[in-house]
């Protein structure tokens, strides 16, 4: 794992405010990656720790906003593209979002890709309860990694299917 310096995050929340752009749109899209993710905190081992997080207040004003128009929601939830999705930390009770914490081409068979498959799937039905969407998805962009991170590696052949059937599985429920 790359050590953790905070680097300014590309993207950010364009910050409409929903209730003004309710008015011209039949549906409201959202892609809160650009708030980063918090996977650990997903853990089975600490599921009550996330209401703690200022990510979580975030995530939570952001559905309460969106609800408060009225309007369906298509919610994207993202994992990795060729690197990681940011990763959001909680800094003396303000989050702080570390892109580039996984490197180029994460390697899924290492213990923190565990720890993350096990969060990702408690953070995507956390989002789901938490936005109630009219509809979801969950992308894992294995079309990129395949191609910039040495196509058939053992990394991917062995890490992507857990994700994608536990992902699969947590969906449907």
């Amino acid at each position: 794992m790359i050590p953790l310096t905070p680097i300014p995050y590309k993207n950010a929340h364009a910050d409409f405010p929903f209730a003004e752009v309710a008015a011209d749109v039949d549906m409201i899209t959202l892609w809160p990656v650009v708030s980063g993710d918090s996977w650990t905190t997903f853990s089975p081992r600490a599921p009550t720790l996330i209401l703690r997080h200022p990510w979580a207040a975030r995530m939570l004003q952001m559905a309460a906003d969106v609800t408060a128009t009225g309007k369906p929601v298509l919610l994207e939830l993202g994992l990795v593209r060729t690197g990681m999705v940011a990763w959001a930390y909680d800094v003396e009770g303000e989050l702080s979002v570390v892109d580039g914490w996984g490197g180029v081409c994460f390697d899924f068979t290492s213990p923190e890709a565990t720890v993350i498959a096990d969060g990702y799937v408690n953070y995507a039905a956390w989002m789901a309860q938490t936005f109630q969407p009219a509809y979801l998805i969950n992308f894992i962009e294995a079309n990129l990694y395949y191609h910039d991170c040495g196509g058939q590696s053992a990394s991917l052949g062995t890490r992507w299917w857990p994700f994608k059937t536990a992902l699969t599985t947590q969906s449907s429920r």
